[in-house]
């Protein structure tokens, strides 16, 4: 079984003792059948990860002592910003939740024409707090150790207007030939992605005129969670961390 992860809100250092919360306790123990003296990898977000012992366990508490750091963030070599249109509660989750697997370095949640209930602006910005729990989750467990930002929520419009020095795409029924060889991904990249309605053709002209590029991943319409995946996906494989 691989050590356990946990994010701690909280500075570390070697010879620190660390609390777990009651649900963090619970998992460790109850669900990874964690031992006294079992190792934990314990992460902030500033970096690094730190090598921990459990000393002390019972049913709802656990504390552990600090015992060695790594300076280890696997994180992507490429800088991604994702704006990404919020969409129906589990289609947004699981955007946010495999876009932080495959190295995404921002998320831009997006109110566009298409997206669910968008005159009701105080239910998304109660949801923002789920979203950084996914997102932390998922850096628990595909070994991150420096969380992704998730911004404020803001509309289509703004989005592409900012960023303005990364490469920009936009996930389109439409698309323009791009030649790899001339990008330079040193400049990292921004990515637009609709809900399940898509992007509308006035916002998609918006954002072509600020100078967002139609791209088409394969041949048939892909899902929001499906294309968010599949484009953050090809962008890591040509220019990131993935290979085969």
């Amino acid at each position: 079984m691989h050590c356990p992860r946990f994010f701690i809100d909280q500075d570390l250092f070697v010879g620190v003792k660390v609390n777990l919360d009651k649900y963090q306790s619970h998992h460790l123990f109850h669900v990874l059948r964690a031992k006294k003296n079992s190792l934990v990898i314990l992460f902030n977000g500033a970096g690094g990860e730190f090598e921990s012992k459990i000393i002390t366990q019972s049913a709802k508490f656990c504390s552990l002592m600090v015992e060695r750091f790594s300076n280890h963030n696997n994180i992507s070599n490429v800088n991604t910003l994702l704006g990404l249109c919020i969409s129906k509660n589990q289609y947004m989750d699981i955007a946010i939740q495999k876009s932080v697997e495959l190295g995404v370095s921002e998320i831009y949640p997006l109110i566009s024409d298409y997206s669910p209930v968008k005159q009701n602006m105080s239910l998304f910005e109660k949801k923002i707090s789920r979203w950084e729990k996914i997102m932390v989750s998922a850096c628990e467990q595909c070994g991150r150790n420096v969380l992704a930002k998730i911004h404020d929520i803001q509309l289509l419009s703004e989005f592409v207007t900012i960023n303005k020095q990364t490469n920009r795409f936009i996930m389109s029924m439409q698309e323009e030939k791009v030649d790899a060889k001339d990008i330079d991904a040193s400049n990292g990249f921004s990515l637009l992605v609709g809900p399940e309605g898509g992007i509308s053709q006035n916002e998609e002209m918006f954002a072509r005129s600020s100078g967002y590029v139609p791209i088409k991943i394969g041949s048939r319409i892909l899902r929001t969670e499906t294309a968010v995946i599949a484009s953050l996906a090809c962008i890591q494989y040509r220019w990131g961390d993935m290979s085969f």
